[in-house]
């Protein structure tokens, strides 16, 4: 079987991967066209041959999924698919009513028309760089055209260990970091008033 590996691409200012990739749709495995940036254009990154390494790089997982459809069909799927059917599922219980009323509600006002086609790979890769950094960009968008201020609290870890170690108020608190730069914004806002 050969190899998927894209043409690249220069698109305002950007160096972009544009290549086609198989997720699962409800029952079916469909192919849809991808288009990911690799790095902006700029001093380091002025030619296609100096990005090709970064391309290959990110078209691993999806040439792994593609040779062993069986094993990696099921590791790729939407953000709204993992938050309906995990996420919300799993805080049941462990948080107020309210507070997962309130999560329920920003996330179809706000997180859920924006984000929701996201996909997300349940596999050893750095796609949580990209979740990560796209999810800042996304957030950091929507702040902007709404003037809203939003925290970002997302923790990219490898192992359920990792997750409670970084989460833990006794270890590195990070959702406590993520709440005390939320809280810090909305000072800082109220200090300056809306303008």
């Amino acid at each position: 079987m050969t190899t998927i590996k894209g043409s690249i691409t220069r698109h305002r200012g950007w160096w972009c991967l544009r290549y086609r990739e198989r997720i699962r749709e409800g029952a079916a495995l469909v192919w849809v066209l991808r288009s990911k940036r690799i790095a902006r254009v700029d001093s380091l990154h002025k030619t296609k041959r100096s990005v090709e390494r970064l391309a290959e790089s990110m078209m691993e997982p999806v040439n792994a999924a593609r040779k062993n459809p069986n094993e990696s069909s099921g590791a790729i799927f939407r953000l709204g698919e993992f938050v309906e059917t995990k996420y919300f599922p799993a805080i049941e219980g462990k948080r107020e009513a309210s507070t997962i009323d309130g999560y329920k509600k920003t996330w179809n006002r706000y997180l859920n028309p924006r984000c929701a086609n996201w996909l997300m790979h349940d596999r050893e890769t750095h796609h949580f760089e990209i979740v990560a950094n796209e999810s800042a960009r996304g957030l950091m968008e929507l702040g902007l055209h709404q003037q809203l201020c939003i925290g970002n609290g997302i923790l990219t870890v490898e192992t359920e260990q990792q997750a409670l170690e970084r989460a833990s108020r006794d270890q590195l608190d990070k959702g406590g970091d993520a709440a005390r730069a939320c809280l810090a914004l909305i000072n800082a806002r109220a200090r300056l008033g809306s303008r």
